[in-house]
């Protein structure tokens, strides 16, 4: 059989809907160290350098990011800490008023363990905020949780050495990038490749190209009330028993105010969360002839087969999703693998 029909009944449940490397930029002279988060919208400034803790802590964080100034000196030493988490879920519907009591309710749990908890705008664009203090292992901690767009973010700092001088000139080095599409005009730095693939797919959103091996086998197929299967390929060249290598796109036209690299971790986390038996290889940035999204790799075994996926997450400026799944026999990667880049080259949003 080339593929049982109902692991794709799964699989496509499960995609109807992508880790960034954060940019590290040192300043020797004043000792500055500056992470930018550009699918979060932010830049943190800190007198250390940040790496990623998420291992190291637990928690559902999208990001947590720490450093140690002066760590060989216990009466100077400063710990910071960045976290990123998402809004919890039902906020998309409420109208404002709602949603600024939402948001209210979210920031006063994430700050219940604090004291001398106070209400705050935070920053020049004024975002709903809490700020409190709290004691870890004698040192003493003060941070700050306000939400931007649909996420809540935690800046924290832990010492004995002047708190709030400290503090205060952490939370001045947090700068908001301007606004930014993650697709913008998508032919007007990179110039589109041509594709020499011999068949082409074309509809409104976007263009694909693939083999004459492979053919259409599923088309603007309704998935629920927001969402379709605008298009799904297969290898039709394959043995009885072997799983077709295949790449469909979804298209959502409910708007995503998500970073493409949130939607990848969901899109992963609902996979999980169903009970295969699935490992994620890691979330990048990915650029897809111009559009810059996010893509999550994993591998899952479904029904005997062991698959390699990558999910590709890509916005239209309106905030329209495509999501472009990539499948393959994992035993059959290194073998596919180019012909399977030769697809994905070729696709290009319109």
């Amino acid at each position: 059989m080339k593929i049982k029909s109902n692991i794709w009944t799964l699989l496509m449940g499960l995609m109807i809907i992508s880790c960034s490397n954060p940019q590290t930029k040192q300043n020797p002279e004043n000792e500055e160290y500056t992470e930018t988060f550009e699918n979060f919208g932010f830049s943190i400034t800190t007198p250390c350098k940040m790496e990623d803790v998420s291992t190291q802590t637990k928690g559902d964080f999208l990001l947590n990011y720490g450093g140690v100034d002066n760590a060989n000196d216990e009466q100077r030493m400063a710990a910071y800490q960045v976290i990123v988490s998402h809004l919890p879920i039902g906020y998309e519907d409420l109208t404002n008023k709602q949603l600024d009591k939402f948001i209210d309710n979210a920031l006063r749990k994430a700050t219940a363990n604090m004291t001398d908890v106070k209400t705050i705008k935070f920053g020049y664009e004024g975002y709903p905020g809490y700020v409190g203090y709290t004691s870890h292992q004698g040192l003493r901690q003060k941070c700050v949780m306000f939400v931007k767009d649909c996420y809540i973010i935690g800046l924290t700092i832990m010492t004995n050495d002047n708190l709030e001088l400290r503090f205060n000139k952490f939370t001045n080095g947090f700068k908001t990038l301007d606004g930014q599409s993650e697709c913008d005009n998508v032919t007007s730095e990179v110039s589109v490749r041509k594709s020499n693939l011999p068949r082409k797919f074309e509809n409104r959103d976007f263009i694909i190209s693939y083999p004459k091996t492979w053919e259409i086998v599923q088309q603007d197929v309704k998935a629920d009330e927001r969402t379709s299967i605008a298009v799904h390929i297969m290898d039709q060249v394959v043995g009885e028993n072997d799983f077709a290598s295949n790449v469909n796109v979804i298209v959502s036209s409910k708007p995503h105010t998500e970073s493409t690299a949130t939607l990848a971790r969901i899109a992963f986390k609902q996979v999980k969360e169903t009970g295969l038996t699935c490992k994620l290889v890691g979330i990048y940035d990915c650029n897809l002839n111009g559009c810059k999204g996010s893509v999550a790799e994993y591998t899952a075994t479904v029904q005997g087969y062991k698959l390699h996926m990558w999910q590709y997450i890509i916005k239209k400026n309106n905030n329209k999703t495509l999501t472009m799944t990539v499948t393959i026999d994992n035993d059959k990667v290194s073998e596919m693998k180019g012909k399977i880049q030769e697809i994905i080259n070729s696709f290009v949003l319109k």
